[in-house]
């Protein structure tokens, strides 16, 4: 690695790491000791040389640290994360062998780790830079969606921004709703660059179309309420029901409160309207449970109407482009800023935790 610059701010350096993968299962490398990340665990890779192009620069450290050649495919993520020594702003994609088995030159072990067991491997402790990468391969490698009470959510850290939370209700820019929730005052409440996004995607849909907002920020309280009331009827209707997996069941249709986005004001449970304020066919009502909709609320299920899967692609690309994610047991849910934003997109933490409830 590039040792400090002495002279002022240290210096970004930029580097690549090899995601390879064959038979589900990708390569994890241990480095020697010594150093800010001797003896941690990371992808292989290396520094990109100035002038270097990234693919082929990683074809070269590949080369010089495990001695074969691989083929270089889709990008996982690019992130930063500052060292002493340094900030690195790593860039990883998946990769495949063509030539050659991994020998260690500069590592002093190897494992091939399932890729859905990457990020939680009791072995393994990750270089930090390393860890969002990770986070996304390990998701992609998992056969179900990962649910808010998973332990991948908790793991992951909030450094809250201080955004203010807006009333959407002000300047009408997006429509909002209290039927859904009328116990809920804040419903129309959201963190700036929420709404900020949610102006952006209701640009970009079809004429004719709008969003209509059914609740943002959500108080604790009523988080707490909603979640252990979901809970109690799973338990009511198998008593036999683990704690631990109630619990994660429950996750499915509504957030632990510990880690709600809506607390935060970071998630948004919205629909499609057309001209006259009329809602779109989306499959299901929102707030539809798994259980009482044979999981026809997730997002991709296969039985909705034609229509109803047109409309969702419709709500979908127009969010996704703003920015926003989905979680994808509920069609309705997407956020910003929060845990399930930064395990999707690679971030290195959330931008928002819970908030109290704003003046009226």
């Amino acid at each position: 690695m590039t040792a400090p610059d002495r002279r002022g701010d240290p210096p970004t350096i930029p580097v690549v790491a090899a995601a390879i993968e064959r038979d589900g299962r990708v390569l994890c490398v241990r480095r020697a000791p010594g150093g800010e990340t001797g003896g941690l665990w990371e992808l292989p890779g290396g520094k990109v040389e100035r002038g270097e192009d990234p693919r082929a620069a990683l074809q070269r450290e590949i080369a010089e640290e495990l001695g074969c050649r691989i083929a270089v495919h889709a990008e996982v993520a690019t992130t930063a994360h500052a060292y002493t020594f340094g900030t690195i702003e790593l860039t990883t994609y998946r990769c495949t062998l063509t030539e050659g088995e991994p020998r260690l030159r500069e590592h002093d072990d190897a494992r091939w780790v399932a890729s859905s067991e990457l990020l939680e491997h009791a072995d393994l402790t990750w270089a930090p830079a390393d860890v969002p990468a990770v986070r996304l391969l390990t998701v992609a490698g998992r056969a179900e969606p990962v649910l808010m009470a998973d332990p991948l959510i908790a793991s992951i850290g909030v450094q809250e921004c201080g955004e203010p939370l807006v009333d959407l209700r002000v300047d009408g820019a997006v429509a909002s709703t209290p039927e859904q929730n009328p116990g809920n005052p804040f419903y129309a409440w959201l963190r700036r660059g929420l709404a900020e996004r949610l102006v952006a995607a209701q640009s970009a849909l079809p004429d004719g179309l709008r969003l209509l907002v059914a609740e943002g920020y959500r108080p604790y309280d009523r988080q707490v309420a909603a979640f252990e009331g979901h809970r109690r009827r799973l338990l009511d209707d198998d008593p036999t029901l683990p704690h631990d997996e109630s619990h994660l069941r429950a996750s499915a249709f509504i957030s632990p409160p510990a880690i709600a986005p809506h607390v935060a004001g970071a998630a948004v449970d919205l629909t499609l309207v057309d001209a006259d304020g009329r809602q779109l066919d989306l499959g299901t009502v929102i707030d539809a449970s798994p259980e009482d909709s044979d999981r026809a609320c997730y997002t991709a299920a296969a039985n909705i109407s034609a229509e109803a899967r047109r409309n969702r692609a419709i709500l979908g690309a127009a969010l996704s482009g703003a920015g926003l994610v989905n979680y994808p047991t509920e069609w309705w849910h997407w956020s910003y800023g929060d845990r399930y934003w930064a395990l999707l997109t690679g971030a290195s933490h959330a931008l928002y935790g819970p908030v109290d409830e704003p003046l009226r």
